[in-house]
C-alpha cells in the first residue's frame, strides 16, 4: 500500500512537470522570434502564389523550399505522421488539411498553416487567402476574424486575465453579425514568459457565408 501511494505521488508531479508553464528567458524568447519571422516570410511568398489553378501540393513545395532556406526545417512535417509542410484547408474545412492535386478555384479560401523549427524552436503561424475575388459576405467574414485577431492582442496588458482578451473578440463578432448565429470556436491562450499565442477561429453557423458549404 506504501509503495502504491508514492508511485501515485510520483505519477502526478511527473503529469505536473510535463504541463507546467515553462518560463523562456529574454534570450529564449530571440530566438523563437527568429522561427516565427521564417513563418512570416514564408506566409508572405505564398500570398503572391495563391490564385485559381494553382495547386495546395505546388503550394507545399515552396513552402519546404523557402524554410529549408533558411537554415530552419519544416515544423509541421512528419509530425505526428503529418506528411507535408503545411496544413491546408480549404472554404469550410476548418483545421489540418493535408495538402492535395486539386487545383484551387476562383472563390475559394484557403487556410494555410505553417510552421518552422529552427536552433530548436517553433514558430507557426497561420492565414486565410482569398483565391481571386470572392463573395462579399466570406469577404467580411475573413476581415472581421482579421479584425478580432487584433482586439485581442490589444488586451495583451499587465493585470488582464485571458478571459478580457475572449471578451474583446466575443464583443466584435455580436455586433458585427447580429444576424446570423456566430460564435468563437476557440480563443487559445499559451503563456511563455511574454510569449502568448493567440488563436481565434471564427466559425459561422450560417453556411451560405463559406464557399463549398453544403447549404443546411
Amino acid at each position: 500500500g506504501c509503495f502504491l501511494y508514492i508511485f501515485k505521488i510520483k505519477s502526478i508531479f511527473t503529469l505536473l512537470n510535463r504541463t507546467m508553464i515553462k518560463v523562456k528567458t529574454t534570450e529564449e524568447i530571440e530566438i523563437m522570434r527568429e522561427s516565427a519571422l521564417v513563418v512570416s516570410r514564408t506566409l508572405g511568398i505564398l500570398a503572391k502564389e495563391v490564385k485559381p489553378g494553382v495547386t495546395t501540393l505546388f503550394l507545399d513545395k515552396i513552402a519546404e523550399e523557402y524554410i529549408r532556406s533558411q537554415d530552419a526545417i519544416p515544423g509541421f512535417l512528419g509530425l505526428y505522421d503529418f506528411p507535408n509542410t503545411l496544413c491546408m484547408s480549404p472554404n469550410a474545412q476548418v483545421v489540418h488539411g493535408i495538402p492535395n492535386k486539386e487545383p484551387l478555384q476562383e472563390g475559394d479560401v484557403i487556410s494555410i498553416d505553417c510552421g518552422s523549427l529552427k536552433n530548436g524552436y517553433y514558430g507557426d503561424h497561420a492565414y486565410t487567402f482569398a483565391v481571386g475575388e470572392i463573395d462579399p459576405k466570406t469577404k467580411k467574414l475573413l476581415d472581421v476574424t482579421k479584425e478580432s485577431l487584433y482586439k485581442g492582442i490589444a488586451e495583451f496588458k499587465s493585470g488582464n486575465r485571458i478571459g478580457d482578451l475572449a471578451f474583446a473578440i466575443q464583443n466584435l463578432l455580436f455586433f458585427t453579425f447580429p444576424e446570423y448565429n456566430l460564435r468563437l470556436e476557440t480563443a487559445s491562450f499559451f503563456y511563455n514568459a511574454f510569449c502568448f499565442k493567440l488563436d481565434a477561429r471564427i466559425i459561422s453557423m450560417h453556411r451560405s457565408m463559406m464557399p463549398g458549404a453544403n447549404p443546411m
